[in-house]
């Protein structure tokens, strides 16, 4: 059976009020890859991601950026 999965993202590298979004059910016939439509993000923000799996693990990920050009668009 699949991992239940959450996305959790969060402009505090902390995470003290993070976005929490799903979750998704990952499926062993897709490789066990999730997917998330994420919300609205502000241009040149640095965000910070992580997961949790199954309610109890959480997985510090790394970071991104939006592109403010590319937001534009």
């Amino acid at each position: 059976p699949g991992l239940s999965t959450r996305l959790w993202i969060s402009k505090d590298p902390e995470f003290t009020r993070p976005t929490q979004l799903g979750p998704a059910l990952s499926e062993a016939a897709y490789g066990s890859v999730v997917a998330f439509a994420l919300p609205k993000l502000e241009p040149d923000t640095l965000y910070h991601y992580a997961f949790e799996i199954e309610g109890r693990t959480v997985i510090l990920c790394g970071d991104l950026r939006i592109d403010p050009t590319e937001a534009a668009a």
